[in-house]
């Protein structure tokens, strides 16, 4: 029986290689109240910025002007929220090893300070793959349960790059 707690994915970012595992189902279960209550605030205060981009289809098109005050006006997002939810993905549980000067090891704060030390960015990038490994498609698999989210909200979602409403693969990358 192959068992999928030890099926690993290889990430390389900004040419680091990452090595991660996916949490077990009561560590997801777990998780994904923590996902839940860190996302959705922040989601849903960029929403109106996100769905008022006329004429494009990217969400990369949205004006961060628009987005900033929505975020920091409101309770949606902060620093001991944010290192909180990024601590839960990249180490609280062992579940991600990196390639760090020669050798495999798993991935600790002090690593992750000085990985990502001027990189912050590739921090997220790596708690998102985190993300989509653990929970594939999850807002859509609920859905139903809830009713349908407003298609301009899936629509948008659907953009986040390899977020939660991506597919999961064994891709390397």
């Amino acid at each position: 029986m192959v068992m999928k707690q030890f099926d690993v994915t290889q990430k390389t970012i900004n040419g680091t290689k990452f090595f991660i595992r996916p949490f077990s189902g009561f560590k997801c279960a777990y998780l994904s109240g923590e996902v839940f209550s860190f996302l959705m605030p922040l989601l849903s205060s960029i929403m109106p910025a996100i769905s008022g981009v006329a004429g494009s289809d990217n969400i990369m098109d949205a004006d961060v002007s628009n987005i900033a005050p929505l975020i920091s006006s409101g309770s949606a997002v902060s620093g001991a929220k944010l290192e909180k939810f990024l601590k839960m993905m990249l180490t609280d549980y062992g579940n991600i090893s990196v390639e760090h000067e020669g050798e495999t090891q798993t991935l600790t704060e002090d690593l992750v300070n000085e990985i990502f030390c001027a990189a912050f960015e590739d921090m997220i990038v790596l708690a998102l793959e985190v993300l989509r490994i653990n929970f594939p498609g999850i807002l859509l698999k609920i859905k139903d349960l809830f009713g349908k989210l407003p298609e301009d909200f899936q629509e948008k979602m659907k953009e986040l790059p390899n977020m939660v409403f991506s597919t999961r693969t064994n891709s390397q990358n």
